[in-house]
């Protein structure tokens, strides 16, 4: 469905409301009103897709790996755009995009941003502007997750997760955690139950909750 040139203020993606102020009146008007379902695969490797996509909410995670094992390398949210990488280059996509937890979103044509880039300097420098962060935050955390314990790590995914749901409710088994990490369920499990022993989360079948955010954001900052 046509977004019918959606304002800046009517959109909750922070992303795509910087680009509607960036780019020329119209310039947009190839976006579509979309519903992201859980689990749908929105890229597949070794593919390029045929929309990039703005979440409004829920969240995107981008897996990287082999057919095999695949570990979360990003988790993106209200703040990102899903497949801006495509739109600047032509390669085929190395990674996964699978919808976590679904909701609205806007779509637009992979095509359309790619001449949106070359016709709109103000939407290039946007979305350079975007990846760049995009590629230093999963350098950081990547770095961070070699010095890390697991209870560090798993802190700091509940942390972000936390943050892009806007929820203190976080629908995650442990199979889920476990595959996000790149860790056994075993050990996911091990590591929920010490973060729950100490009162900083209460782990149901099937869901997270945080009890202490703040405690737990101290975690996973190696500040506690």
């Amino acid at each position: 469905m046509l977004a019918s040139h959606p304002a800046a203020a009517d959109v909750a993606n922070t992303l795509l409301a910087e680009l509607i102020w960036a780019a020329p009146g119209g310039v947009l008007s190839g976006l579509e009103v979309c519903t992201l379902e859980t689990s749908a695969l929105l890229i597949v490797p070794g593919s390029r897709p045929e929309h990039v996509v703005f979440p409004e909410a829920g969240y995107v995670s981008l897996m990287a790996g082999d057919a095999t094992r695949r570990v979360e390398v990003a988790m993106l949210g209200r703040r990102d755009l899903v497949g801006v990488d495509l739109a600047l280059t032509d390669e085929v996509a190395s990674y996964a995009a699978i919808v976590r937890v679904g909701g609205p979103a806007y779509c637009l044509p992979l095509d359309e941003i790619r001449r949106l880039l070359l016709e709109c300097p103000a939407v290039a420098e946007v979305l350079h502007r975007h990846l760049r962060q995009q590629l230093e935050g999963s350098l950081w955390a990547h770095g961070a997750s070699m010095v890390r314990s697991l209870e560090r790590r798993l802190a700091a995914w509940l942390v972000e997760a936390s943050g892009l749901l806007d929820s203190a409710i976080l629908p995650a088994t442990h199979d889920h955690i476990a595959q996000m990490l790149g860790f056994r369920r075993a050990s996911v499990t091990v590591a929920l139950h010490v973060l729950e022993g100490d009162g900083l989360i209460r782990s149901t079948r099937g869901r997270v909750e945080i009890r202490d955010r703040d405690r737990v954001a101290c975690l996973a900052a190696g500040t506690r």
